[in-house]
């Protein structure tokens, strides 16, 4: 790929999110290493690091080495600068998702316009790459899995779930605790879980993915749900969920 991703964030072409595909992927220019050796403590290193990284659109986070050579306030600046990058990109395709949706133009097998409450984007932290991810369970919703032909949710993410649901269900406290849930609906009825599914169907690591969730009608950010918030646990979110 040719960094484009960066370079051209504004005006990226979202329309191909809902299948899976690929968008825009970073890596690592060697000439970032210098940039850090240069500013040492200084402040202003996150800033130089940002510039050159608009300027080349060619960097990463993957290099483990690169990362270990850092200062912790060096790594603080680096991680927060990726973690703006995954919520400007994520708010973009979202923001697009959601007109497409309001729309009309995302349509079910009938011909039908298909609409859902929520909208998530799985951002894969060593890549960019953006998967899309749509709230609710029954009925048609194209990013769950097409479990008639083999599809699956995958296992890491499948352990996940199953855990809040064996937490929801052993909480006396909880009045859902009877559906396994901490809310009246189901655990994987949550656009984040198809939005991470897809991510990780796509060879993301599930300990390195930036989820960013809006409402559709609002078009405004969704903090998780108190089964999500247990689910992705660990999980790098907006305004530090």
């Amino acid at each position: 790929m040719d960094g484009s991703w960066l370079k051209n964030k504004g005006s990226m072409d979202f329309s191909d999110l809902n299948h899976g595909k690929k968008n825009g992927i970073v890596t690592l220019e060697s000439n970032i290493k210098q940039v850090y050796a240069n500013a040492g403590n200084d402040a202003s290193g996150l800033e130089k690091v940002s510039d050159l990284a608009k300027g080349s659109g060619n960097i990463s986070g993957t290099d483990g080495s690169f990362r270990n050579g850092m200062s912790s306030k060096d790594l603080e600046g680096y991680e927060k600068y990726w973690k703006g990058v995954a919520e400007k990109t994520s708010n973009d395709a979202l923001d697009m998702e959601i007109s497409n949706m309001n729309s009309g133009n995302i349509k079910k097998p009938n011909g039908d316009a298909y609409s859902s409450t929520k909208i998530s984007a799985a951002v894969d932290m060593n890549t960019g790459d953006i998967y899309l991810g749509y709230s609710g369970k029954k009925g048609y919703n194209p990013s769950k899995p097409d479990y008639m032909n083999g599809d699956i949710i995958e296992p890491s993410l499948q352990a996940r779930i199953n855990n809040t649901k064996n937490i929801a269900a052993n909480d006396l406290n909880n009045p859902y605790r009877e559906k396994s849930s901490y809310e009246p609906w189901s655990v994987d009825n949550c656009a984040e879980v198809y939005a991470t599914n897809k991510a990780l169907q796509n060879g993301a690591d599930i300990d390195n993915i930036f989820i960013n969730t809006k409402t559709v009608n609002t078009g405004e950010y969704a903090p998780p749900c108190d089964n999500c918030k247990i689910t992705f646990n660990g999980f790098l979110m907006p305004n530090g969920e």
